[in-house]
């Protein structure tokens, strides 16, 4: 459940595979669960109180006390290292990075 020990930014599922390899890149990259339509990226607590500062297009943070549904419900998957989610502003940065650099395809 999303509160104070996790929050996740919520993505297309293209945007999503774009933000792990910026994470994994800077050696940064946590867990994230891969549904067939949309990624949910984890990330450490605080974020769903600071959704003002997202200005991310097809992005949204989770809100506190939304559940997730965890791999292996359905088609959800485990993606990345299975340790620590990195903290909320390091995910939105990369976020902006996958938006913004279009080098950052899927592979």
């Amino acid at each position: 459940m999303i509160g104070d020990q996790v929050g996740a930014l919520l993505m297309p599922a293209e945007l999503g595979a774009r933000v792990q390899q910026v994470l994994s890149i800077h050696m940064l990259a946590g867990p994230a669960i891969a549904y067939p339509d949309r990624w949910a990226v984890l990330t450490g607590p605080g974020g769903h109180d600071r959704t003002g500062d997202l200005s991310l297009g097809p992005v949204v943070a989770a809100r506190s006390g939304q559940r997730l549904p965890l791999p292996p419900a359905g088609d959800a998957r485990w993606v990345g290292g299975l340790s620590q989610p990195p903290a909320w502003q390091t995910v939105v940065s990369a976020t902006r990075r996958a938006i913004e650099t279009p080098q950052f395809a899927v592979v």
